[in-house]
């Protein structure tokens, strides 16, 4: 992959990483879980221990689905399983920029207030999301939409559904959602849970002049 990207082979169609089937693929375990957790009656499990697994597996939905956005942009919203046997019931609606990232955060609303907190996560429960990590990833979809890419860019003025509507904001900037990308950043900012990485200023690590 490194060679065919230092010689420009890398297409739309033959990416560096194809996340289009994985992320389907783990979208529809998402889906498949979700729609049945709750007729498990294993005794073994403790009491919520399975709504606890659920707020995971939102957090993991809308994880594959930020993929498929960055990679791909406005994407066909998968939130239910499919009838592989009934090729009419395939979902093949791209929805816009906006309303996809509405679903990721939906989704991680969800979720943010019920994952445990990052210290609060035992050695065996490594790998889960945190309630930091659906807070970041939050951040992270919102501040992507607030882009210059996505949001505002006249180059998208031909990309459109087949009813004319818009699938990317091609008009003035919405200076919304860069209010909602620097509110959920500070959110995590606030949670008190990360810092900066620095180190003490000396001859070879100068401070920032301010201002510059």
């Amino acid at each position: 992959n490194c060679a065919k990207f230092a010689r420009g082979q890398i297409t739309a169609d033959d990416p560096v990483i194809n996340w289009w089937s994985p992320a389907y693929k783990a979208i529809r375990t998402c889906n498949i879980f979700l729609e049945n957790y709750s007729k498990c009656h294993d005794k073994l499990l403790e009491n919520g221990e399975l709504d606890h697994y659920a707020y995971d597996v939102h957090f993991l939905r809308a994880f594959y689905n930020s993929l498929l956005l960055e990679v791909y942009g406005p994407f066909v919203i998968v939130d239910h399983t499919v009838d592989y046997s009934n090729s009419s019931s395939f979902p093949n609606k791209r929805s816009t920029v906006d309303e996809c990232v509405k679903y990721i955060t939906d989704e991680l609303d969800t979720c943010i207030n019920r994952l445990p907190e990052n210290e609060l996560i035992v050695a065996d429960d490594y790998g889960r999301p945190s309630k930091q990590a659906a807070m970041a990833l939050k951040a992270h979809v919102l501040l992507w939409a607030a882009s210059p890419l996505v949001n505002g860019n006249p180059d998208y003025s031909s990309f459109v559904n087949k009813e004319g509507k818009p699938f990317v904001n091609v008009g003035a900037p919405d200076m919304e959602k860069w209010k909602a990308a620097a509110a959920a950043a500070k959110a995590v900012i606030d949670s008190g849970k990360f810092e900066l990485f620095t180190v003490k200023a000396d001859n070879d690590n100068k401070t920032v002049p301010l201002g510059n």
